[in-house]
């Protein structure tokens, strides 16, 4: 609605629906906004893309990681000039069914996967805390590198790591390292809004238990990544510290 408030001028009319045909119900969004150009509606759900001075590029990827995490679906039809409408489908269900269990749909596991950021900027922590909850998964955040090698306690009872590569002080390749002192087998991904360095790029290529994403990055991208990180066959004999019992760290 915000996004739909902004794209309007000072007399548009915003549209919401409700419905339900079938087993499905209906949420219709509707606005005679500006539109959105045609180069730039694939990347509308995307995590961090805005464009938008003071945006931080998460309202519209949130609303679909929350709309995928319920099982439902989102389409979006725009035309520049003639305004936008978001339609949203989720299954229809009686208020007595049986609640869905809270299961990581990116992963596919039935344990709760407790993801480690370490990123310099406050915006893009909050922002991957936020859409990693979406999808089932529990996170920690350090500030620094230097953050993350002083509490690696907590570090080491995550299932991955995520890891900007550009960060005062300590840099990623050198928390990297940091880790692969004390733990051979944390699957660690560098993400980078710039190119990856070539010191990365080695270490990628090297340590199958290393990946790397550049940001902006797109939910599905990110979630893939996941994926293939977390999964018992692509770190045989780790431990998953997602079944023990934790404290709840934000």
């Amino acid at each position: 609605i915000d996004d739909a408030n902004q794209g309007s001028e000072e007399k548009g009319t915003i549209r919401i629906s409700v419905r339900q045909e079938g087993e499905w119900a209906e949420i219709q969004l509707s606005d005679s906004g500006c539109g959105i150009p045609d180069e730039i509606q694939q990347k509308v759900f995307d995590p961090f893309f805005t464009t938008k001075d003071n945006g931080q590029g998460l309202g519209l990827a949130t609303v679909f990681g929350a709309v995928r995490r319920h099982h439902g679906g989102i389409a979006m039809q725009s035309q520049p000039g003639n305004g936008t409408v978001f339609t949203v489908y989720f299954v229809a269900t009686d208020a007595s069914a049986e609640r869905r269990q809270r299961v990581d749909a990116a992963t596919g596991s039935d344990s709760l996967q407790r993801i480690a950021i370490v990123d310099d900027e406050p915006a893009v922590r909050k922002s991957l805390e936020r859409i990693l909850d979406v999808f089932g998964f529990s996170t920690v955040s350090f500030s620094s590198g230097d953050d993350a090698i002083a509490k690696f306690d907590l570090v080491r009872q995550c299932d991955a790591v995520l890891l900007d590569q550009q960060m005062p002080g300590t840099s990623g390749l050198d928390t990297y390292h940091n880790i692969r002192l004390h733990d051979l087998t944390m699957p660690v991904c560098f993400m980078s809004g710039y190119t990856t360095s070539a010191e990365v790029s080695t270490v990628v290529h090297n340590d199958k238990r290393c990946e790397s994403i550049d940001k902006p990055f797109a939910t599905d991208e990110l979630l893939a990544k996941l994926r293939d990180m977390v999964s018992p066959n692509t770190v045989p004999g780790r431990p998953h510290f997602a079944d023990a019992k934790r404290t709840k760290l934000r």
